[in-house]
């Protein structure tokens, strides 16, 4: 009898432990789902989340007005026909002689991944009317678009993180007093690089990453 108290005991302690697990995943969760469903809101069927990536999206204040921004990392599917049309497409990548085009003519033979991203307006980003809708994409070594039809996940926190305006590493790393909001860090194949919001459009630079 008494080993049955203890083991029932056990049981109910050993699942009481995971409740929190539980109740931190479902939040999580229900975030991704609002993301799938503001970039199917905000562009159309063109570009599809790629909720395989761990993570797959990255908020901060990219363009500086205090109101949460959204990027996710999409694979363009459709035609640029098939984009809603009030997304901007840009190509921050590269430049010159090394320029390409950034929205692939036809994504069945020419898979592509890229970055869509969301302003937020008052509401947010989960608003059918944000500020602002934006589609990067174009040929580039940063390791999340480095085989835009067959990459594999990888290690989740090894494609992007934030760097906050303001922040030291902000100031002493990057000294960027072009970019409007936070800096999107993104690694390559070698170097690093990051993204940003100078006013007008979305920048991409290098740098050493040792």
């Amino acid at each position: 009898m008494k080993k049955a108290i203890i083991f029932v005991l056990g049981f109910l302690l050993s699942a009481s432990a995971l409740v929190p697990a539980i109740r931190a995943a479902a939040p999580e969760q229900d975030q991704s789902a609002a993301v799938v469903k503001a970039v199917e809101d905000t562009f159309g069927p063109a570009v599809e989340p790629l909720t395989a990536l761990k993570p797959f999206y990255l908020t901060g204040d990219f363009n500086g007005d205090r109101i949460p921004d959204l990027l996710v990392v999409v694979q363009i599917k459709l035609k640029r026909s098939e984009l809603l049309k009030d997304v901007t497409v840009l190509n921050p990548f590269y430049s010159g002689r090394f320029h390409s085009p950034g929205y692939p003519t036809d994504p069945a033979a020419d898979p592509r991944r890229g970055f869509a991203i969301i302003h937020g307006s008052k509401a947010g980003w989960k608003t059918p009317l944000p500020r602002g809708k934006y589609l990067l994409a174009g040929e580039s070594p940063i390791t999340v678009t480095m085989s835009f039809a067959t990459g594999a996940p990888g290690e989740g926190n090894s494609y992007f993180r934030l760097v906050k305006k303001g922040s030291k590493e902000y100031r002493t790393t990057f000294r960027q007093p072009k970019a409007r909001g936070d800096l999107i860090d993104l690694p390559t194949n070698g170097a690093g690089s990051y993204l940003y919001w100078n006013g007008r459009t979305y920048q991409w630079e290098e740098y050493d990453a040792d």
